[in-house]
């Protein structure tokens, strides 16, 4: 799981984004908390959906969200945009340029690190099944 879950909180857990970076290098995969929403959808009634990064090193970055998996495909880039989202206080909320186009992504700001680092050494392609 990300540093910033609902579970870690409950149980008073300190978040420790340094060793998620770390463990993430050795790697074990993650999941993190998101929202994903199209750029040309800003704006529009039900377009933010809500969902998980599924994170793990050597394998294309995966949304899960209501609409069923998306491998998200690269070169990516990531840059934080700041502003406030809304009942998600906690969350950065960021640009997200894809393969497939560009996304508005807003992440927990503990896991941003961690999000950048799965961002940098996943594969530019998904991976296609033999």
């Amino acid at each position: 799981m990300g540093t910033n879950t609902l579970l870690n909180r409950l149980l008073l857990r300190k978040a420790r984004p340094e060793r998620d970076l770390e463990d993430f290098r050795n790697g074990v995969g993650f999941t993190v908390s998101a929202l994903l929403q199209r750029i040309e959808d800003i704006g529009g009634r039900g377009a933010v959906a809500g969902g998980r990064l599924i994170l793990t090193q050597g394998e294309p970055v995966t949304w899960r969200g209501p609409g069923g998996p998306m491998q998200l495909t690269g070169p990516f880039e990531l840059h934080e945009t700041g502003g406030r989202v809304p009942v998600f206080g906690h969350f950065a909320k960021c640009l997200l340029s894809t393969g497939q186009g560009d996304f508005e992504l807003s992440v927990p700001r503990l896991d941003l690190d961690l999000v950048r680092l799965a961002l940098a050494t996943g594969p530019a392609e998904p991976v296609r099944p033999q």
